[in-house]
């Protein structure tokens, strides 16, 4: 089977008329005569037809068909210097340039090459020639997309403004907007009054405040500079210095890019599209994948395979959604593409799958030692998480040499739960842990600070290259190729960014660098492909017009291809069906995938065409434009599964403690030895734990502190420390609470704002008169002890711990209280009645206050909240909502009390004793158990579940 170009036109039907037609109709009588003619003509659906003459309002418009076909071997029968191939983007003009040069053999080794440009640079070449044009000179300045879409946002923020109405998403609703803009005109597209909707009239008013804003700054964007270079065109005040013009990669013509065309042919240029070479090609075979993942792997097998038999053929592995299957493709490619070091050598692959710049490693520590002192110059201090994330980066003065010391400092700030540290605290530790980084620091500060407060995108983008040059960047290590071509591609874009200057005049520093950072987030980068590649794997759209001698296409299910439609909802969907807009009606992407399908089946000699049976439970289809092929059986290769002998080994325990050996911490030891006695191992033997996050303000952890500060405050500040006293306090001393709060707001909450502290007071107050109020009602009691420190020994096991609070009762016990202040009130009897107890800090102060002769006669849960204020847990006598051994449902088998404690005691012992004995059993007893476990990757719990199946 040979294959041609795939033809694909759709008319624009808001600007043709039949020719019998009067050329002065209305808009309304256009549409309903284009109605007639598709209900004379059903064939003509959305594609030209042949049997029917189109002109339009101005003049004929030619269509793909019209154009004639030039091979490639005939481009160099053309005069190079008289002619220009034109490609519909940068993908295409390389791929034909490299098609040239191999078309080079022994016999011609040169050649003279057309000019090869993508269109939008040539219309901004054409635009820049219009500069000494009276009638059509352009603004001073032309926006790229970036400038484009920020202006976008800020017309349609100020028209909104003005309305009195606000966007959820300003920065969207710019896209959409300048999307629209470009599809009216690129279109040509006229909304009758029918048709206007309130959401276009909203457009339109955004429109008109854009085009004033443009006006009054002297910008252009490429679509009025589009419609300026066609009128230069159409007027003859542009003469193309070529007599050739060869396209390249359309498969459609908009009729602003078809009288452009028209214009060039009225000045003499002759217009060819460039054939794709023909192709001898077999029948395309289907082939149905359980789910994707097995398609990937078939995928990739039948890749090598091609490769490793046929050493020198090129093939492409084409995937409808590549960006989601990234990480697996590599895993896939790795295993399979290496060699035995021997006989089968390794096989190069590329992966072409673009990611932001942010995400880029030297791209993203520049930014985050800007935001550092974007931060320091706007507050005079810097959140820790801002200063963690530019430590861990480096690339800068003493990257190597200062590395450990730079993750320490990080690693404290994180321990110590910093909020953020001050311009003199930052400098300081930066003398004593980073002297070469100090050093740079000081360079660039100085530097930063000598800068005007506001000043252009240009002098900041300026600023910018100098701070990194002083704090070192990129840093002492050496650029491979890939972080090469990263830097290349960060100074192009702070190139870029100087550029907006015409529409960022006045910026303070940390609006640049939002910008900037901005700018960066949406630039894709990939670096150049690795030329010995043979094997190719990429998306549908980079696939267009490429050659292999074979082809891979997977992930084409119904939900695929054709895609969904996307209208844009700022013009009315009546008037986009008329035209036929991209993206629009069902009708125009299923043409549109036909035509992709036919590109990409003929892009190779051999094709294998597959889709995915299951995703999840989901049942898949697959895409319509598979129902015509063969289907093919194709598998994975079968493993050998024989029975063998396996010696299966469980170690359970670790080294036992040295006599010499101290292990020290609190309560969490042996409640993570109930939990897990691995997870215990590995966090206390072994001292591996996950980094903690940084410090945010408004942290649960923080307002629990506060509030036992406020509480501790209060309780020494009565006098006496009974319910009397209590009451008494409250009732003479109304001022107190609030200054007791507001002592211990100045004690914990750091880097709280005035209003969010004020907050939180007020918050706090309500809260302790709650529980106040619940503590009035309790049995007679006098508070003991705050805050005390309490010390329990094992063997080589030593435990410190802090007791909220003791309270002693009128019959002399003593009852021992934990503040909780969660929402999420609970019994803990169903922790503490286990076989192994868990939350043991109330059991483990119980028993210990009993081993040293106090009379225990209850541990419970002291709940400081406003929904439930009270206590939960188990007591000898009865107070608030705590079990007593009489009030104890049959959902607990509970001892007498001292007996109990006993029970506890007797636990807590055997618990110290497996951890002193390096006890380390990978044995789980129930998963809720796990779930602040900050070690999972090391607990293999995997191998568990198996076990226990």
């Amino acid at each position: 089977m040979r294959r041609g170009f795939p033809q694909f036109w759709v008319p624009d039907l808001n600007q043709i008329e039949p020719a019998s037609s009067n050329s002065g109709k209305e808009e309304s009588d256009i549409i309903q005569t284009v109605a007639s003619e598709r209900k004379r003509h059903p064939s003509m659906g959305g594609r030209y037809n042949k049997h029917l003459y189109y002109r339009t309002k101005r003049r004929q418009i030619p269509v793909m068909q019209e154009i004639p076909y030039l091979q490639m071997h005939e481009l160099g029968e053309l005069e190079s210097t008289q002619t220009l191939i034109l490609t519909v983007n940068n993908r295409f003009a390389r791929r034909i340039l490299e098609t040239l040069q191999r078309s080079l053999n022994a016999g011609q080794r040169t050649m003279a090459v057309p000019e090869i440009m993508p269109v939008g640079a040539w219309l901004r070449q054409l635009a820049d020639e219009l500069c000494f044009s009276e009638s059509f000179a352009p603004a001073a300045h032309v926006l790229d997309s970036f400038g484009c879409h920020y202006a976008w946002e800020e017309s349609i923020r100020e028209e909104e403004a003005t309305e009195g109405e606000g966007l959820l998403d300003m920065r969207q609703a710019a896209k959409l907007a300048s999307e629209a803009d470009t599809l009216l005109d690129d279109w040509q597209i006229d909304v009758i009054e029918a048709e206007q909707s309130p959401d276009y009239e909203r457009f339109l008013r955004w429109r008109e405040r854009y085009k004033n804003r443009l006006q009054e700054s002297d910008l252009d964007d490429a679509n009025r500079s589009a419609n300026r270079v066609l009128q230069a065109l159409q007027a003859s005040a542009l003469q193309p210095p070529f007599s050739t013009l060869v396209l390249a990669g359309f498969h459609e013509l908009s009729p602003r890019f078809t009288l452009l065309l028209q214009a060039l042919s009225a000045q003499g240029v002759t217009c060819y599209q460039l054939a794709t070479p023909e192709v001898e090609v077999s029948d395309p075979l289907q082939i149905a994948a359980h789910d994707s993942d097995q398609e990937w792997r078939l995928a990739v097998q039948w890749a090598v395979e091609q490769l490793r038999a046929h050493p020198h053929r090129r093939v492409a592995i084409v995937a409808a959604q590549l960006e989601k299957n990234v990480p697996l493709a590599h895993r896939l490619l790795s295993e399979a593409c290496r060699g035995d070091g021997q006989n089968i050598p390794a096989l190069a692959w590329n992966v072409a799958v673009a990611r932001p710049l942010t995400e880029w490693p030297l791209v993203r520590a520049a930014l985050a030692w800007l935001e550092v002192m974007a931060e320091l110059l706007r507050t005079e201090k810097v959140a820790a998480g801002t200063l963690g994330k530019a430590l861990l980066a480096g690339a800068c003065a003493g990257s190597m040499s200062e590395a450990s010391a730079r993750v320490m400092w990080d690693v404290r700030l994180r321990q110590q739960g910093e909020l953020s540290l001050d311009t003199l605290t930052w400098e300081t530790a930066l003398t004593e842990r980073l002297p070469e980084l100090h050093q740079a620091w000081g360079v660039a500060w100085a530097h930063l600070q000598a800068q005007p407060t506001r000043q252009s995108a240009l002098g900041w983008a300026q600023c910018m290259r100098t701070l990194l040059q002083h704090l070192g960047f990129p840093g002492q290590e050496s650029l491979d190729s890939h972080a090469f071509q990263v830097m290349e591609a960060f100074d192009a874009k702070l190139g870029q960014f100087a550029q907006q200057t015409p529409l960022l005049s006045t910026l303070r520093f940390g609006q640049a660098l939002r910008l900037l950072t901005r700018l960066l987030r949406e630039t894709a980068f990939q670096p150049q492909r690795d030329p010995s590649s043979r094997l190719d794997v990429l998306g549908m759209l980079e696939a267009e017009g490429g050659q292999w001698d074979a082809i891979w296409i997977l992930g084409l299910s119904d939900e695929v291809l054709p895609a969904a439609v996307r209208p844009n909802p700022l013009i009315p969907y009546s008037a986009l069906r008329r035209v036929n807009a991209p993206r629009s009606t069902p009708e125009r992407e299923l043409q549109w995938a036909r035509y992709l399908f036919a590109s990409l089946c003929g892009s190779a000699k051999t094709v294998r065409v597959s889709y995915p049976q299951y995703q999840g439970e989901q049942l898949l289809r697959p895409s319509p434009l598979l129902s015509t092929l063969d289907q093919q059986d194709y598998a994975l290769p079968a493993v050998d599964t024989a029975g063998a002998a396996l010696e299966y080994l469980r170690d359970e325990h670790g080294p036992a403690l040295l006599q010499n050996t101290q292990i020290r911490g609190g309560a969490g030891v042996l409640d993570t030895q109930a939990r897990s006695p691995l997870w215990a191992f590995v966090k206390y033997r072994l001292s591996a734990a996950a980094l903690p996050d940084y410090a945010q303000v408004g942290e649960q952890n923080v307002r629990g502190q506060f509030l036992h500060s406020a509480i501790e405050r209060a309780w020494e500040a009565c006098e006496p420390r009974t319910q009397a006293g209590l009451a008494l306090w409250l009732e003479t001393q109304p001022e107190g609470l609030g200054q007791c709060i507001e002592k211990a707001a100045q004690e914990t909450l750091h880097g709280y704002s005035a209003r969010l502290r004020q907050l939180e007071c007020e918050r706090a107050e309500v809260v302790l008169r709650s529980w106040f109020g619940f503590e009035l009602t309790r049995p007679d009691f006098e508070v003991r002890s705050l805050e005390q420190t309490l010390y329990w020994a094992y063997q080589n096991l030593s435990l410190s711990m802090r007791l909220d609070r003791l309270d002693q009762l009128a019959d002399g016990s003593v009852v021992v209280l934990d503040y909780k202040t969660s929402l999420n009130r609970r019994n803990p009897l169903d922790d503490w009645l286990r076989p192994r107890p868990i939350e043991l800090q109330l059991p483990l102060y119980a028993a210990h206050l009993q081993q040293q002769g106090e009379e225990v006669g209850g541990a419970a849960l002291a709940w400081l909240n406003t929904r439930s204020p009270g206590v939960t847990g188990y007591a000898q006598q009865p107070f608030g909502d705590v079990t007593t051994p009489e009030s104890a449902s049959k959902k607990y088998d509970l001892p007498d009390w001292e007996s109990q404690v006993q029970q506890w005691q007797q636990a807590i012992e055997a618990l110290a004793a497996e951890f002193c004995a390096g006890y380390a059993a990978n044995q789980l007893w129930n998963e809720q158990d796990l779930m602040f476990c900050d070690v999972l990757p090391m607990l293999r719990l995997n191998e568990v579940n198996d076990d226990h199946a």
